[in-house]
């Protein structure tokens, strides 16, 4: 897999571009979009074919475009909760973060294993068509599908309103320089 991985680090150097023009969220949700579909069609699609494979995950390289996206929407979530509620939950919302990724890394990959085991994966076992599909169905339809769910949150949660994060972050920025003013008293 290491075809997406070249495509993802030459479009690295375009990603802050598409990100000025589209926004964090609409970046994320197209890259979801791109990696979610790649992954499906490379189930659907004869996965034993190089060529195919090979073109496929060249498309799915591109949904690497939103590598950064992710820590910047997190600090525009944090300045988002400070605004609101008078709380910086930098070091929380971090730790949650990589907590949240290692949690649900085991969870992936304890999964992935159940479904091939339940297809009869075993080691030194010979890889029969039905194996096969059950590493295929593993490796990328739920892959595929969890990409699709992880879009509903971005849709619920929008920081890229247009000028919505310039006012939060000149209300927090008005907010410390009294507090700043307040403590040189």
């Amino acid at each position: 897999m290491m075809m997406q991985m070249i495509v993802g680090t030459i479009i690295m150097p375009v990603t802050p571009k598409i990100i000025e023009k589209i926004g964090n969220r609409k970046t994320a949700i197209l890259s979801m979009l791109i990696q979610g579909i790649s992954l499906i069609v490379l189930f659907v699609g004869p996965y034993e074919n190089i060529a195919f494979d090979f073109v496929i995950l060249a498309i799915y390289g591109l949904g690497y475009i939103a590598g950064p996206c992710g820590s910047c929407m997190m600090i525009d979530a944090i300045d988002d909760f400070d605004d609101k509620y008078g709380v910086r939950n930098d070091g929380m919302a971090f730790s949650i973060q990589g907590t949240a990724t290692k949690v649900a890394t085991a969870i992936a990959n304890s999964l992935f294993l159940v479904v091939m085991g339940a297809f009869g994966y075993a080691g030194g076992v010979e890889m029969t068509p039905h194996i096969k599909e059950g590493i295929n169905l593993a490796a990328n339809l739920l892959p595929g599908i969890v990409f699709f769910i992880g879009i509903i949150p971005l849709l619920i949660y929008d920081l890229d309103k247009p000028g919505y994060m310039d006012g939060v972050r000149e209300r927090l920025a008005e907010r410390d320089k009294k507090k700043r003013e307040h403590q040189s008293e």
